[in-house]
């Protein structure tokens, strides 16, 4: 990745990336995803060459201290609220009767999902959650990084789309997504991809890691980890099918050593880097 030597004359930034990696399943009951997300530096320091000018990144990375489950119901329920606030409920009826003098108690504290997710924050603009609505709350993060095992690659592959159908292999649950019409039914593509000019954050991604195998990839599996990336990519289509959708998947190997977990950490480091620098000098995230 290098170093990065500040500059007193760059514009600051601060940029808020969301992290959640695998956890187990079928007999891998140790998931390298986790660990390395678990492990991640809580800050990135970057630079950018926007048409504003250089700028000085700060790159947040709030990591869930919990990984995500291998399982399409879980993945259905708790992934998109981590990307989005909740859809605000409909404008209740005005009262019947007159007012009580007395002030009402104080509401209940939201339910956070299961994953404990830090507090969001976000600097990017996007819409509410009705495939019809229109534009409306921000999404709670500014890019979000899935991590998954690709166990036989010995490599790690940057996922460049996802896919809508086609998921028939079963989960940790023992179910599968076979006759699940609910994306189609809301008339999402078979595949989406990511906002991101995926060649050039191959490219900064591979320049800041010489030595490393590191891949652009098409195929994501049509198992969790590809139905955890098209989650992620739907719910900012269909609030907006034209809007920017900066989530990104990334496969690492399966092996879990102390040394393979430091590696994994430095390659997803640079990735993080890499697709900051890359977004924000194309004009992206505000």
């Amino acid at each position: 990745m290098g170093h990065y030597i500040p500059n007193p004359e760059d514009a600051e930034r601060e940029i808020h990336v969301l992290v959640t990696g695998a956890g187990p399943f079928y007999s891998n009951n140790t998931n390298p995803a986790s660990l390395i997300a678990a492990n991640l530096p809580a800050a990135l320091r970057a630079r950018t060459h926007s048409g504003a000018g250089a700028a000085a990144v700060t790159i947040h990375v709030h990591a869930t201290p919990h990984p995500w489950r291998v399982a399409y119901a879980w993945v259905r329920e708790h992934i998109p609220p981590m990307l989005f606030p909740p859809d605000p409920g409909p404008e209740p009826d005005p009262p019947s009767s007159p007012p009580s003098p007395h002030p009402p108690p104080p509401p209940d504290p939201p339910e956070l999902p299961s994953l404990d997710i830090p507090p969001p924050t976000t600097s990017s603009p996007t819409g509410p959650a009705d495939p019809a609505a229109s534009k409306g709350p921000r999404p709670n993060y500014d890019l979000t990084l899935f991590i998954g095992m690709a166990g036989p690659r010995a490599y790690y592959s940057l996922e460049t789309q996802a896919h809508r159908d086609g998921y028939l292999f079963p989960d940790e649950d023992g179910q599968t997504m076979e006759g699940d019409a609910l994306w189609a039914g809301w008339g999402a593509p078979a595949v989406l991809e990511p906002g991101f000019d995926s060649e050039d954050v191959w490219r900064r991604w591979k320049g800041g890691l010489m030595d490393e195998d590191v891949r652009p990839s098409k195929d994501a599996g049509h198992f969790l980890c590809d139905f955890i990336f098209y989650t992620g990519l739907v719910e900012y289509w269909r609030r907006d099918p034209d809007q920017d959708r900066p989530v990104m998947f990334l496969h690492v190997p399966g092996d879990y050593s102390e040394g393979a977990v430091q590696k994994g950490v430095r390659v997803t480091s640079g990735l993080i880097v890499a697709l900051v620098q890359s977004h924000l000098d194309r004009g992206k995230l505000g």
